[in-house]
């Protein structure tokens, strides 16, 4: 610290104060709320009460000019005047110190997520630290890698911590175990047969050590048992598992490592690799499943996370904090024996963005993962604007409109139609960024959501009920997609959904390619040759300009169900 303000504030009166007495100022700052008395105090006692003034000293140059005009070098001197002085000139070495400290602020948050040791050898001064460095909304925009929430994200090592206290005892280890199998069924179940993922479920004595790819049955008997897979929603996708490591699931004999951390709740063990980053991907692959295997067990559930990134987990903590009331634990980096006596490894997945609610606990639905969320997140509207409501006002829609591929390229144009019929209109990209729950905020406000196809639109989870998604679907037999990832999960949350197809002269395609091309006279060719070939040709290569008098009674239809 010392040796930033010695090069930052060569300028300023105390800017040779020593770094003792800046280490004294900090640990001041520490020990106490955010004062800069105290601060002052600190230093002031330091130098004795003495003032900080310049001294001109001599230099070579200065001697041969006449030893007065001395302008090439300088010193801080102390001397015992003017205290009042001495005070000012600390208070302004404070106040550019705990400056330099609120704009290293990310920087140590950082550090914070990525070096566990932090919170637990030095929880007291993390949590102080904490508190000195206040976070600004500027902040929490810009560094999203860098957020922090003493309630939420614990490092797995604060959890290690107290099992590391209550572990380590060998006849504890062994008592704890028996303990287990007596009072726990012995299971060791494993189910390939479902075509989006893989799943085992295992009861009796589990232990997890951390920092490797093995869950362990411990069983007594010759049980000689492995399976191997990749606990993510996405079985068969080669691009999305070169992002996920492999779990092996194994029963071994009573010489399995000790246990260090135990738990009386469940664990629920899957990968937060993959898509991961993607907002479609992150509820279809993690969260929507992990709603469904966690939601009933009301908070007494341990998640232990491989492939984990700590900004994506504090990007949805409110969803992690809803679902366990524990922290989460990095399966990659712990460096303890976690042992359970319940464990499911992978989470089970019924279809893109929704769920099948003849296969989901106590028949969970859509709709009750949309309430979930609106209790997650604080959103405050749980139905629509009716015509009644909208006295005086006018219906809000939310236009997404992508930046790059599928964007709108007459936007002035629907946002003065969506004027012309009465809409308050909002124009966003429909990025949620590292502040999901402001977004989500801004979603639940509107009555309409339009959109071109993409993941922008899984911002329609945000939607309060019998709000409207307008969908526009681009050129090349995209419809059964579309409906797939959009149109069948609006309508089971019980949204109005309107699909809109673009006509060739609403496509860029038109701009690329002749009129008898195979790109309009046989676009299902392109989806046979492949998906990344489909993708390329139709949706990353294509924008929409809409027809405007045409789209115009789409606009109607969302109104009308307003009006309804």
């Amino acid at each position: 610290m010392a040796s930033l303000l010695r090069e930052k504030d060569k300028d300023t009166p105390g800017y040779l104060l020593s770094s003792t007495n800046l280490s004294a100022c900090f640990t001041s700052l520490l020990a106490r709320p955010v004062h800069g008395t105290s601060c002052n105090r600190q230093l002031s006692g330091s130098l004795g009460g003495q003032k900080i003034r310049r001294k001109q000293i001599p230099t070579e140059r200065g001697r041969r000019r006449g030893g007065d005009q001395r302008r090439d070098g300088e010193q801080i001197e102390a001397v015992p005047k003017r205290r009042p002085d001495a005070a000012i000139q600390i208070r302004y070495a404070c106040s550019r110190m705990l400056r330099y400290l609120h704009d290293l602020h990310t920087d140590l948050q950082a550090f914070y997520f990525s070096h566990s040791w932090l919170k637990v050898g030095n929880s007291e001064i993390s949590k102080r630290v904490t508190n000195l460095l206040p976070v600004t909304e500027k902040n929490e925009e810009e560094n999203l890698q860098g957020k922090e929430d003493d309630e939420a994200l614990e490092s797995t090592s604060e959890a290690e911590e107290g099992g590391a206290k209550n572990g380590g005892n060998s006849d504890q280890d062994e008592a704890h175990t028996q303990e287990i199998q007596s009072n726990v069924e012995k299971k060791l179940s494993c189910e390939f047969s479902d075509p989006r993922v893989d799943v085992c479920e295992l009861s009796g004595d589990i232990r997890i050590p951390g920092n490797s790819s093995d869950v362990l049955f411990v069983d007594s008997g010759e049980r000689n048992e492995a399976f191997r897979f990749r606990p993510y929603a996405r079985k068969g996708d080669a691009a999305a598992f070169s992002r996920v490591r492999e779990l092996t699931v194994k029963a071994v004999d009573v010489s399995a490592p000790q246990c260090t951390v135990r738990h009386a709740a469940p664990a629920v063990v899957f990968s937060a690799g993959g898509y991961t980053g993607n907002l479609f991907h992150d509820f279809t692959d993690v969260l929507i499943p992990l709603f469904l295997a966690a939601r009933q067990l009301d908070g007494e559930v341990q998640f232990v996370v491989s492939d984990m990134n700590p900004w994506w987990v504090y990007r949805y903590l409110p969803v992690f904090q809803k679902l366990s009331k524990f922290p989460v634990i990095d399966y990659d980096k712990s460096k303890e024996v976690h042992c359970f006596s319940k464990v499911v490894v992978g989470l089970r997945s019924h279809k893109e963005l929704s769920i099948d609610p003849a296969r989901a606990p106590n028949g969970y639905s859509m709709v009750d993962f949309a309430k979930f969320l609106r209790e997650a997140f604080s959103l405050e509207r749980d139905a629509t604007s009716n015509i009644e409501d909208l006295a005086g006002k006018k219906p809000r829609i939310l236009i997404v409109a992508r930046k790059q591929s599928r964007a709108f390229t007459n936007l002035h144009e629907i946002t003065q139609l969506a004027d012309q019929l009465g809409f308050e209109i909002i124009v966003n990209d429909g990025d949620v960024g590292s502040d999901v729950g402001q977004f989500a905020k801004l979603v639940n406000s509107v009555d309409v959501m339009l959109g071109v196809h993409g993941s922008g639109l899984t911002n329609l989870v945000f939607l309060p009920p019998n709000a409207t998604v307008i969908q526009v679907v681009p050129w090349g037999g995209l419809e059964w997609m579309a409906m797939l990832d959009f149109g069948e999960p609006a309508k089971d949350m019980k949204l109005n959904y309107v699909q809109y197809s673009i006509a060739i002269e609403e496509s860029s395609l038109i701009e690329q390619y002749p009129r008898d091309h195979p790109v309009f006279k046989d676009t299902m060719s392109f989806h046979q040759r492949g998906h990344p070939v489909m993708r390329s040709t139709f949706m990353d290569n294509q924008n929409v300009k809409l027809d405007i008098k045409k789209f115009k009674n789409t606009l109607w239809k969302a109104l009308e169900f307003i009006i309804q």
